[in-house]
């Protein structure tokens, strides 16, 4: 819905500009609000040729300067979404020349001048050290403490454990104690060997 919509656009320019950030959005058919929220636009026609890449301008002056000599009727009426006039503008033209007309305008050449000066004044990412903070011996020391401290936030879950474990271990000695040579031995170590790896060992991995 149109609210929706509006509530989703404000939201992301809201963030975009109090964190810095640089939001890219794809989006069909927009009303003319979403659009104006918009600093830059990128057309794509049939193929993935670009039909234009840049500013919008104020009230979408600088891409509907591009776009009112390409079109038959001139210019925009009064009121037009101007995304409706430009989809309407390049759905009337081939994608080809829709391509070639922009890669002839003074804005793709405005726009390669303005990456190259960014590359130019670009900061060079910083290097990254390889070398290990600390030695393995503090890290498996860091580790084993973290695992503790995860271990005992919940006591009584750990009490559980130890106290389910003993409780098996005597039952699992039990069995095993059983005298091997009868056919009963044998199964009662069977069936140790089983309850110790399907109801204990694997549900326990699990759960960790």
């Amino acid at each position: 819905s149109q609210t929706a919509a509006r509530l989703v656009i404000d939201s992301m320019t809201t963030a975009t500009r109090a964190l810095g950030l640089i939001t890219v959005a794809t989006i069909h058919q927009p009303s003319q609000y979403i659009w104006n929220a918009f600093d830059d636009v990128l057309l794509l026609v049939r193929g993935g040729r670009v039909a234009y890449m840049g500013e919008s301008g104020m009230k979408s002056s600088t891409i509907l300067g591009h776009f009112q000599p390409l079109s038959k009727s001139g210019i925009a009426p009064d009121g037009w979404n101007p995304s409706d006039y430009c989809l309407t503008v390049l759905n009337n033209m081939d994608p080809k020349d829709a391509e070639d007309s922009f890669e002839k305008s003074d804005l793709k050449q405005s726009l390669l001048r303005h990456i190259g000066e960014q590359k130019e004044n670009a900061r060079q990412p910083p290097a990254v050290d390889l070398k290990r903070v600390n030695n393995i011996f503090v890290e498996i020391g860091l580790l084993t403490v973290r695992h503790l401290v995860v271990q005992w936030r919940n006591p009584s879950y750990c009490f559980m454990r130890i106290m389910s474990s003993i409780a098996m271990s005597f039952y699992i000695a039990i069995l095993f104690a059983g005298d091997k040579t009868v056919l009963s031995g044998a199964v009662f170590t069977i069936g140790a060997i089983f309850f110790l790896v399907f109801v204990l060992v694997i549900p326990m991995q699990a759960a960790v």
